[in-house]
């Protein structure tokens, strides 16, 4: 059940890969310059989502013993730490969201 499960994963971001591959093509046959962005950015969240889950549970695999590998169990953090990471985050990005965009709003009418 699990690799059945794990190989849909890595298809569907296959395909999300190939898909930005190809409208890249498109919009740079169109001179569409978002669309290609956004199509190169889908490329590069398919490759790396293919490439994390297709090395997963390793972060890091090691040459020789597998003891001595980076796993994602034991490269996470204590679960202390990612809640006050959580808690600062929010506030944090909610900041740096309503500062980007005053100058905008404030500069808009001239």
């Amino acid at each position: 059940m699990e690799s059945s499960f794990l190989g849909s994963w890595l298809s569907g971001y296959f395909i999300v890969a190939t898909a930005g591959l190809l409208g890249v093509r498109r919009g740079l046959a169109h001179r569409a310059g978002a669309s290609s962005f956004l199509a190169s950015a889908a490329y590069l969240a398919g490759m790396l989502a293919s490439a994390a889950f297709g090395v997963h549970p390793f972060v890091l695999p090691a040459i020789g013993d597998a003891r001595h590998a980076l796993t994602v169990d034991n490269a996470a953090p204590p679960g202390v730490g990612l809640r006050i990471g959580l808690a600062w985050w929010v506030p944090g990005m909610l900041l740096a969201v309503a500062y980007a965009c005053t100058p905008a709003g404030a500069s808009a009418g001239r």
